[in-house]
């Protein structure tokens, strides 16, 4: 029989004891293209468990296919025979994704499984994503799962590619969060700021309206709705809602500005929080979050608001430094301290912390904080700003060379092989090697043409080349070119090109006879 599956999603499923996800058994051919098989899990934890994709005498095709954070193993195979025709993403290496397109272990970047458009949820790609623009249009069907047009040109660079796996990403629509105090009359507008990542490169548009939460509409806020159009070129809306002043105390309250109906885009943060601050009190002293993309050089600011709420009839000071996270000063940011002042009637100050670019690959976001201390004529409601450095550097492991060495008559002659990391990281690599070749005439022999090697790599931080030494063994025996060759294997960060060859030139002669004429006399 066969099976073949394309632009499917298979997500949160939990099976008994294993294959959460989908198992094959027997004599049957699989094919999965294009598809997406994660968070698949099984309710029994005990030994090991395969929830992703498992195979036992099947005959398995993956190509531009994401298989990727199922419950301990992604892939098993028994007796199975596994193809993969590339462009496949694996968040571990247990898929036999060998393709020098392939991507593994590697994280893609879901949003939750939800109704992104179409008839069935899916995983969303987030910005940023390496399934984005990294398939392969010769290969990938005309629409995705939910029947929206491939390729879509989702990174914004021009050129349209398809995207691995059931979601084509054609343009991601995020809505920000509002802070805004009350006043205590008339109103003051709560901007909400919708932005489209990247441009649009045709018509979008989507629904919006508000909905309250602690906040009541009519009272506290004026309820609002319509619709936002977005032209060629266009990033960024707004949706300004009106907050009611009064003159009660009363907590914080909240409300929500809720997106929807997107028509050529997808909504991957569809709910912005609005945020109340009653200022009928004591005067109190915010400091937002920032996250940062830490760029290639140079330095980024990262600038938190310290918001005073209400607005006080008195001068506010209020000190702020900057502490070490998992980021450390001097290194990934540099230190900032100091003393802020609010005159009478002043409710906003920024603090900018340099955050410094850099090509490692740090492997996960960089965290410090920004602390409020010691307020006068004020209370701290949120004295603590997280910051997030956002890592925007991926290493990749890749194996090159194709030595040719002369045998030589005996001893052995070195068969060098590069193995490289694409950029330096802030942790230790490894990766597996060994040789091998294939049987019959005119390949090489182990440990007969060639001493056998296997053993792995280890890439301390700041280093970026590995040589491994395949020896060849000399001999006077008369034969063709032979060769075999060396693969890399177990990443611990993604590997693009996991397989090299080498040839043993000969250099030996067959017999020559010289014929000499004897003349009698």
């Amino acid at each position: 029989g066969a099976i073949s599956m394309t632009n499917s999603t298979v997500s949160g499923n939990t099976a008994g004891n294993n294959y959460g996800g989908i198992a094959a058994f027997g004599a049957v051919n699989v094919e999965v293209r294009n598809s997406t098989i994660a968070y698949n899990d099984r309710a029994n934890s005990a030994g090991v468990g395969f929830n992703g994709l498992v195979s036992s005498g099947a005959t398995v095709t993956v190509v531009s296919s994401i298989i990727a954070n199922n419950s301990e193993k992604n892939c098993t195979g028994t007796n199975a025979n596994w193809t993969s025709q590339g462009y496949n993403l694996s968040s571990d290496t247990t898929c036999a994704f060998v393709q020098a397109s392939d991507l593994q272990p590697i994280d893609p970047l879901f949003a939750p499984l939800a109704n992104y458009g179409g008839a069935t949820p899916t995983h969303a790609l987030l910005p940023g994503s390496p399934a984005i623009d990294t398939g392969s249009n010769g290969q990938c069907p005309a629409t995705d799962q939910r029947l929206v047009n491939r390729p879509f040109d989702g990174d914004g660079n021009g050129v349209a590619v398809c995207d691995r796996g059931a979601f084509e990403a054609r343009g991601q629509i995020v809505i920000s969060d509002r802070t805004v105090t009350e006043g205590n009359a008339g109103t003051t507008n709560a901007v909400f700021n919708v932005t489209l990542s990247p441009p649009a490169t045709g018509p979008v548009s989507l629904n919006y309206a508000t909905v309250a939460g602690t906040a009541t509409a009519g009272s506290d806020f004026n309820a609002t709705s319509g619709v936002l159009n977005w032209s060629a070129g266009q990033a960024a809306k707004t949706i300004t809602v009106q907050v009611i002043g009064d003159t009660l105390d009363e907590s914080d309250e909240t409300f929500t500005v809720q997106l929807s109906g997107a028509s050529g885009a997808d909504i991957i943060d569809g709910s912005g929080a609005g945020l109340i601050l009653d200022d009928d009190g004591v005067s109190s002293l915010v400091v937002d979050d920032q996250t940062v993309l830490e760029g290639n050089s140079g330095t980024r600011d990262a600038v938190f608001t310290v918001t005073l709420s209400p607005a006080s009839p008195q001068q506010v000071t209020v000190n702020y430094a900057t502490a070490n996270g998992t980021a450390t000063a001097g290194v990934d940011f540099d230190a900032a301290s100091g003393s802020l002042v609010f005159a009478p009637g002043q409710t906003t100050k920024i603090v900018a912390v340099h955050v410094r670019g850099d090509t490692i690959d740090e492997g996960v976001e960089e965290t410090f904080t920004l602390a409020l201390s010691n307020p006068q004529n004020a209370n701290i409601a949120d004295g603590s700003g997280a910051g997030v450095i956002t890592d925007d550097d991926s290493a990749i492991l890749s194996l090159a060379g194709q030595p040719s060495v002369l045998e030589g008559n005996s001893g052995l002659r070195p068969a060098n092989f590069t193995v490289s990391l694409s950029l330096t990281t802030s942790f230790a690599v490894t990766v597996d090697y060994h040789t091998g070749a294939v049987v019959g005439s005119g390949h090489a022999t182990p440990d007969v043409d060639f001493v056998s090697a296997n053993g792995t790599l280890t890439f301390q931080p700041g280093q970026t080349l590995k040589t491994v030494a395949v020896n060849v063994i000399g001999d006077v025996v008369v034969e063709t070119d032979e060769d075999f060759f060396l693969e890399i294997s177990n990443g611990t960060v993604a590997t693009a090109g996991s397989h090299a060859t080498g040839v043993i030139l000969n250099d030996d002669l067959g017999s020559r006879f010289i014929y000499v004429p004897l003349v009698l006399r």
